[in-house]
């Protein structure tokens, strides 16, 4: 969805402006001055600002509205417009990297198209920081899948921003990594990363007040920097609320707070927070902006590239020179849920290398997997050993046979998952709900 925020203190023209917006389906934000701006801006991701140069009462007008967002967003294009407005002023704008400047009243339909011709710059230059951003080549973030994009985006987003930031998902999605990856490409990176890892919710007063002064020594330490408080929801509520204490003032006792905090969780915290096991307050300030990490059983097109640098990265941990991994092993990979997710995948690589090492073998294969990731290996091989029946037939046949037979083992892979599946082997889902209904495979949708 497209985000758009409008800056007048005029309410006509912000209405004006806000239904023709809406109607091309954009997401409309409107502010009436600067402080509202500002906090929006800090709020929300933007892809575009319509900005008046005149703003009336204000301690900072529109032109200096526009150098703040220049200096902090330097992306998001921004459009000016004023009915007061000479050509001084407007070279002015454009000089200070405004996109574009109207003059009131205009035609909305000539604003349309500045705002669509903003975007594709905007859109552009996204495509170009993303083939020079370095963190795009770290592992955590390696794979094509929807999911994953959409977090490169997030990241490039909303790293330069000092939003708080809670970051969803289940155990060993990685979120501490991608929490260190957010600080590494902020303006806090020369800062402190201060991993702060939340013990189970204790009960006894001393350990309460011992995790109270645990905490407030990692904010200390985080000073102008980023602390990231691990399992958030595992805080006591004494500790909650000493937290909250700090984000309210600004302050760790006398000692004015200027850090960043990125917070994770596994759990509800919405739903805890419903259950009064977590501070409905200190809820709402952690999550400014969300960030969910899917598991791996829902991005499955990203597990090959990580199983990849896995063995590629252990083997030289583990001063292995050479190693080949069967193809089997890959689909034994692909075709298994992965409960524990990256860190599971990760551990179970390892285990595989040591094995190799043990065995004295230089080959990864089938041979060497047990318990539940072997017998799904067994099934899956079952299935696809049975197409070697296409051998006898002829061409229209077999090409029927085999992609019946495909399209059975990828249900299977997905759980039976339309919308997975279509993702997965780049079909229209609606083409493959067509595909399946004639060849009569829907006994395998879920």
């Amino acid at each position: 969805m497209v985000n758009i925020l409008i800056v007048d203190d005029e309410r006509d023209i912000r209405d004006l402006l806000s239904d023709a917006l809406k109607d091309e389906h954009y997401n409309v934000f409107t502010a009436n001055n600067v402080s509202s701006a500002i906090t929006a801006l800090e709020q929300n991701d933007f892809h575009v600002v319509i900005l008046d140069i005149w703003l009336e009462g204000q301690n900072m007008d529109g032109i200096g509205l526009l150098r703040t967002i220049k200096k902090q967003y330097p992306s998001v294009p921004v459009i000016m417009i004023s009915g007061h407005a000479n050509t001084e002023i407007a070279v002015q704008t454009i000089k200070l990297g405004a996109y574009d400047f109207i003059e009131k009243p205009f035609k909305t339909s000539r604003l349309l198209i500045l705002v669509k011709r903003a975007l594709e710059m905007r859109q552009l230059l996204d495509v170009t920081s993303s083939l020079q951003q370095p963190y795009l080549k770290d592992p955590i973030l390696m794979g094509n899948s929807k999911a994953i994009l959409e977090i490169r985006d997030f990241i490039r987003n909303n790293s330069l921003s000092n939003s708080r930031i809670l970051i969803r998902g289940e155990m060993g999605v990685g979120k501490g990594v991608f929490a260190r990856t957010i600080h590494q490409h902020s303006k806090r990176k020369e800062g402190h990363f201060i991993h702060f890892v939340a013990r189970s919710k204790v009960h006894n007063r001393n350990l309460e007040l011992s995790e109270v002064a645990n905490s407030n020594n990692a904010l200390l330490k985080a000073n102008e920097g980023t602390l990231f408080i691990d399992e958030i929801s595992n805080l006591d509520l004494h500790t909650q609320k000493s937290l909250l204490g700090v984000l309210r003032s600004g302050k760790i006792g006398n000692q004015v707070f200027d850090g960043r905090i990125l917070a994770s969780t596994s759990k509800d915290l919405k739903k805890l927070a419903e259950e009064g096991l977590f501070l409905e307050d200190l809820f709402s300030r952690l999550s400014t902006t969300t960030l969910l990490i899917p598991p791996l059983r829902e991005r499955k097109q990203d597990i090959k590239p990580l199983s990849e640098h896995f063995f590629q990265f252990l083997a030289q941990e583990l001063h292995i020179k050479h190693i080949e991994v069967a193809d089997s092993i890959y689909s034994a990979i692909l075709a298994h849920d992965w409960p524990g997710n990256i860190r599971q995948l990760k551990n179970t690589i390892e285990r595989l290398l040591i094995l190799a090492i043990r065995n004295g073998s230089s080959q990864i294969d089938l041979s060497m997997l047990e318990g539940e990731m072997l017998s799904v290996a067994d099934e899956t091989y079952s299935r696809l050993s049975a197409s070697m029946e296409i051998v006898n037939q002829n061409y229209r046949d077999a090409r029927t046979d085999f992609e019946k037979k495909y399209l059975t083992v990828q249900l299977l892979r997905f759980g039976g998952n339309v919308s997975k599946t279509a993702e997965f082997i780049g079909l229209d889902r609606t083409a493959l709900h067509k595909k399946l209904k004639f060849m009569k495979l829907h006994k395998y949708v879920s």
